[in-house]
């Protein structure tokens, strides 16, 4: 119920503030090691869909808007899909996959938001209490995005760039 109820204020907030003029806000955000973009791989918009970095090209599935839930926790909601960034299956071990899925309310859903400088954050998962971070810190186009505990590394920073 109170997942619901929450679900139903972010479609309301959204909805009004559409409404009245007051167009959603999105970021790209751009790893600090390899400068790409995070993005829904292959512009797919499915539950499940898997999420990597690409080179930053201004599309929607690069695209993400940030619903505040309290403080500095958000909800990561893609563009193109819809659909919440998540930590796949609810896992909170080193190297689970991050994919998007249809939001349900759910910690694997919810990320921190911890500044480190400038425009520069780590997204700390909330259920798991580990960082996004590009898988390997690899640098190549398609390079997976998983959690790992946080170490500051540039594979776990990433800069958030608001688009229209």
């Amino acid at each position: 119920m109170k997942k619901s109820l929450f679900m139903l204020g972010l479609i309301i907030s959204s909805t009004l503030l559409t409404k009245i003029g007051i167009a959603a806000q999105y970021f790209e955000f751009s790893n600090a090691l390899s400068n790409k973009c995070l993005e829904v791989g292959g512009s797919k918009n499915s539950n499940g869909a898997n999420v990597n970095i690409w080179e930053c090209d201004g599309g929607k599935a690069q695209q993400w808007e940030l619903k505040n839930i309290v403080k500095d926790y958000y909800v990561i909601i893609n563009r193109h899909s819809g659909k919440a960034l998540e930590v796949g299956g609810s896992k909170k071990n080193n190297g689970a996959n991050v994919n998007i899925w249809e939001y349900d309310g759910g910690r694997a859903q919810q990320w921190e938001l911890k500044h480190i400088s400038g425009d520069y954050y780590a997204l700390i998962n909330v259920l798991s209490g580990k960082a996004l971070e590009v898988g390997g810190s690899k640098n190549s186009n398609g390079a997976n995005v998983n959690i790992w505990a946080y170490d500051g590394g540039q594979a776990q920073q990433w800069r958030r760039i608001a688009v229209n």
